[in-house]
């Protein structure tokens, strides 16, 4: 019995550490306009340069993967290079000949989530410039400068149902984000969260009057996500800029540029939504 209760209390740590993840792939080309997901075509083709850089990484215990130093100063690199070498790729993201170094994958092999990162190369020094949860979802090359702009999605785990899509620019030794959130959940969350496709018209055009944004089309009033009985997400004040990706009927799905109004939601807090474009529908106005 004592040698059944030490095993489980060997094994627990492995099972509890993990997270639910909640729809962690979604079409790139609804949320951006014109996105590109052919990554060997901006993946750098040098695997010694490659692989110097990893190391460089994990011998100076800057990496917290599983089969690295953060876990066991006697892990040694070649066995962390067998298991995670297809996560790692060199883009050079501002075109200035000094590729950066990406990341993209789950760190650790009990744990669902993925994570993001991005190191800028100084010399003989590899500096993380950007970290999150979630994966590389698309790029774009920038029209006139011809830099890669790399575009990160960052799922929901658990109970949440809030997603980010981030534009990450490599500019004068910094990382300028801008970033566009959403509501879905691939369980527990009733309603068609997206249209068919998204257009990405230049026009934008403003509310008439308060209008509540929904994060699915139509009106939910009863058990819309758990606890919560309608889809509602936040009212938006008449004036609001936005823009119309798609229609279905008298529904619109819309990106708001404009805050909303301050007032309690029982799915976000109108206080970090300030400066944040937010997806949604939204009904036709009269």
């Amino acid at each position: 019995m004592k040698k059944i209760a030490v095993l489980l209390l060997t094994f627990l740590p492995l099972i509890s550490n993990g997270a639910i993840v909640i729809m962690p792939r979604v079409e790139a080309g609804l949320f951006i306009n014109a996105p590109r997901t052919d990554f060997d075509s901006i993946f750098i083709d040098k695997p010694n340069e490659l692989k110097n850089a990893v190391e460089w990484l994990f011998d100076k215990d800057k990496l917290s993967h599983d089969w690295t130093k953060s876990l066991n100063l006697s892990f040694e690199f070649p066995k962390y290079w067998s298991l995670f070498k297809d996560k790692w790729h060199l883009v050079d993201m501002n075109q200035d000949g000094n590729p950066e170094l990406l990341f993209s994958g789950q760190p650790y092999a009990n744990d669902e989530k993925e994570m993001f990162s991005v190191y800028a190369n100084y010399g003989s020094v590899w500096k993380e410039m950007f970290w999150d949860d979630g994966h590389l979802l698309a790029y774009k090359i920038h029209p006139r400068t011809q830099e890669i702009l790399l575009y990160h999605h960052r799922y929901p785990c658990c109970s949440q149902s809030t997603h980010a899509i981030t534009r990450l620019r490599f500019l004068k030794n910094k990382i300028y984000q801008l970033k566009k959130y959403f509501l879905a959940r691939d369980r527990d969350m009733q309603g068609q969260f997206f249209p068919s496709k998204s257009r990405f018209p230049l026009n934008y055009k403003e509310l008439k009057k308060t209008t509540m944004l929904y994060w699915s089309k139509g009106k939910i009033m009863d058990k819309a996500l758990m606890f919560i009985k309608t889809n509602e997400i936040i009212h938006y004040p008449s004036g609001t800029v936005y823009k119309v990706l798609a229609q279905e009927g008298k529904w619109k799905y819309a990106l708001m540029y404009t805050p909303p109004i301050s007032e309690q939601s029982p799915v976000v807090n109108a206080a970090n939504l300030t400066n944040v474009k937010y997806f949604g529908w939204i009904e036709e106005e009269d």
